[in-house]
């Protein structure tokens, strides 16, 4: 990807749609702490989207849908994004190895696509090979050749 394809924008909130593959959903506890914080400081980390490849004018959401979750649910008119121009194979990647695993029973992160990952406590944060992935990936977000990486 060329730095020229990077943007961050405003985005209003009602032209963001969820990717139909999300599968991460913040227990209620965690939700009402982001709320809280959104609420308190106006600060969060800026959701990754793409031009929607069916929508026209409309993005879709591939990291922060819990973010975009508590935006709505306080009424926000826009969302900080940064905006990728990738397409499909490049968000099935991007979400495959960046967006964090959920965890899986016995306290191991399962992978969206039902590949396991290092074991880890209910609670800490990513270890091993998923927080060397998470690394690797988070520095892309500023890179001008995030393409060369998958």
């Amino acid at each position: 990807m060329h730095e020229q394809q990077i943007t961050h924008q405003d985005i209003p909130v009602e032209l963001l749609v969820e990717h139909h593959e999300n599968s991460n959903f913040m227990k209620a506890d965690m939700s009402r702490k982001l709320r809280r914080h959104i609420e308190r400081t106006g600060r969060y980390e800026p959701l990754v989207v793409r031009p929607h490849p069916k929508e026209k004018g409309k993005y879709q959401v591939i990291n922060g849908h819990n973010r975009l979750r508590v935006l709505q649910v306080l009424k926000h008119k826009t969302a900080n994004c940064v905006v990728w121009n990738i397409n499909d194979n490049e968000t099935f990647n991007f979400r495959s190895f960046f967006v964090p695993r959920t965890l899986g029973s016995g306290g191991v992160i399962a992978s969206r696509r039902g590949g396991l990952d290092s074991p880890v406590s209910a609670g800490s944060p990513l270890s091993g090979p998923s927080r060397r992935k998470w690394e690797y990936f988070s520095s892309a977000l500023t890179s001008s050749s995030f393409g060369n990486c998958i």
